[in-house]
């Protein structure tokens, strides 16, 4: 999702406005949850994809989480969708 630029910083390029908000999850909390979903409910869900999230955020939210957690400069650059 983040793109190294030349200059160290990292940014993150999307055709979306700044309000959208991308369903994600923290793969070292959150994981546990939906996998045990997932095997409990093993015959109901076999052969098919499973989607989770538990919050949605927005790009900046996004660039500030990730700088917060790496000390690394990152910021959402908003393209047109031909980009």
């Amino acid at each position: 999702m983040l793109v190294r630029a030349e200059d160290g910083s990292y940014h993150l390029i999307y055709p979306v406005g700044k309000q959208i908000q991308f369903p994600l999850f923290d793969a070292t909390q959150d994981t546990g949850l939906f996998v045990r979903a997932a095997l409990k409910h093993r015959g109901q869900l076999k052969d098919m994809q499973i989607l989770a999230a538990a919050k949605y955020y927005t790009p900046d939210e996004i660039v500030d989480t990730f700088f917060n957690v790496t000390g690394k400069k990152a910021v959402f650059i908003q393209v047109s969708a031909e980009h």
